[in-house]
């Protein structure tokens, strides 16, 4: 694969499983005799598709456990050999995760649109079994 062709996957890694598994496909076939994505040493390419997949949940499963043995490899090499990629991303998990919990410490919204709510709301129970 070709720097450009490289480049050209990054938008599509970010979608869900079905769209992703030809491009996993391909990665491993290139990194068959690679240790980096292009050149002899972490480039730009490296660092995109690497960010790319660690912030995609659905790709990082598959990477991890799948069957993709070559980008398997170049994945946790990269992870290891250069851990300031994963500093960013952890700081943005840092700040979703917290975000999400003073959300739920704010207690949930009533804040919710009814069709047709001037007519006023009536709700129904079911009985509680005797």
């Amino acid at each position: 694969m070709t720097p450009d062709e490289l480049l050209g996957i990054v938008p599509s890694l970010a979608g869900d499983f079905k769209s992703i598994e030809a491009h996993f496909r391909a990665l491993d076939k290139h990194l068959t005799l690679r240790t980096y994505l292009d050149g002899y040493s972490l480039g730009e390419i490296d660092t995109q598709i690497w960010t790319v997949l660690r912030s995609n949940k659905a790709a990082i499963g598959v990477v991890r456990k799948g069957p993709h043995t070559n980008l398997t490899r170049w994945f946790t090499f990269v992870e290891k050999q250069h851990p300031e990629l994963g500093g960013g991303i952890k700081s943005a998990e840092a700040a979703k995760s917290a975000k999400k919990s003073a959300a739920d410490k704010a207690g949930g919204s009533y804040n919710i649109s009814l069709q047709d709510a001037e007519k006023g709301v009536m709700t129904r129970f079911l009985p509680e079994p005797s």
